[in-house]
């Protein structure tokens, strides 16, 4: 009985001991107000216009089913609008996903040698065979083969401390926001719930013609104020 006892508190005390190393390797979490979290970044990933007073946001793991399934519906609303809005996609990979955040490094990895779509279509087309999977660097590492890219400088970025903390940070700011699950979508701050390019898309109409309505009304008070 004390044998048992003594391997079961060896045992604890690694559990513990490995928890504190998992711990002490995480970037420390940052708190953002609201108005923080919506504001634009250099490293935010934008499409579209970035100076468009329309600002579709979207919250996103690379390991959920329902983020592959908006996929397309997203590429095509970005070209439609690609003008006229500002499409941000921010990572949020969620716990129980055990990829995720590792895919969410290959893919700023990616970005920084301008490859963030192609690597995120690569991604979730394969999402399927290396989701659960417990080599899914490997396949992330094909990928950036396939794409071409510096494998030197994609090992060092995915390993870099930078590249952790934007993660880190994009999840505490869909935190601030209210973000619990993904797809998370946002029009100028405001969750906003659709299932079609048409719903979106009127959502979108919406929202332009709101700020369009905005600035002549802004622009016609300046003018009266000059008279």
């Amino acid at each position: 009985m004390n044998k048992i006892l003594l391997i079961g508190g060896a045992l604890f005390i690694v559990i513990i001991g490995l928890g504190l190393m998992v711990d002490a390797n995480k970037p420390e979490m940052q708190t953002f107000t609201d108005a923080e979290a919506l504001e634009l970044v250099e490293t935010d990933y934008v499409a579209g216009d970035r100076e468009s007073e329309v600002v579709f946001m979207e919250f996103s793991d690379l390991q959920c089913p329902a983020c592959k399934g908006y996929y397309p519906l997203i590429e095509e609303l970005k070209t439609q609008y690609s003008d006229r809005v500002a499409f941000v996609i921010r990572d949020f990979p969620l716990p129980f996903h055990i990829q995720a955040r590792d895919a969410a490094y290959a893919l700023r990895a990616a970005k920084a040698q301008e490859a963030f779509n192609e690597m995120r279509a690569l991604m979730f087309e394969g999402q399927e065979t290396w989701g659960g999977n417990t080599r899914a660097a490997t396949f992330f590492e094909r990928y950036a083969e396939e794409l071409e890219l510096d494998m030197v400088q994609f090992n060092a970025d995915v390993e870099s401390e930078a590249f952790r903390t934007e993660v880190a940070n994009d999840v505490a700011k869909g935190r601030a926001l209210g973000v619990n699950s993904t797809p998370t979508f946002l029009l100028n701050g405001e969750k906003i719930t659709a299932q079609t390019v048409e719903q979106f898309s009127q959502l979108l109409d919406d929202a332009l013609a709101a700020a369009e309505s905005t600035t002549n009304t802004t622009e016609n008070e300046e003018v009266e104020t000059e008279l």
